[in-house]
């Protein structure tokens, strides 16, 4: 049995959230850390969007 001080936590997000935020501070790099992506897949989301 594992026991945790604070049980980790699966948080969902969409493309939209993430077109939010970058329009919201601007910066690929930022966007990337919040999520934990890589700055290519927020590149990649956001010119199938056409926000780039």
């Amino acid at each position: 049995m594992t026991e945790y001080m604070n049980e980790p936590i699966n948080y969902e997000f969409t493309e939209q959230d993430i077109i939010d935020e970058y329009i919201k501070c601007g910066d690929i790099r930022k966007v990337a850390g919040i999520y934990c992506l890589e700055k290519k897949s927020v590149k990649s989301i956001l010119k199938n969007e056409g926000v780039l």
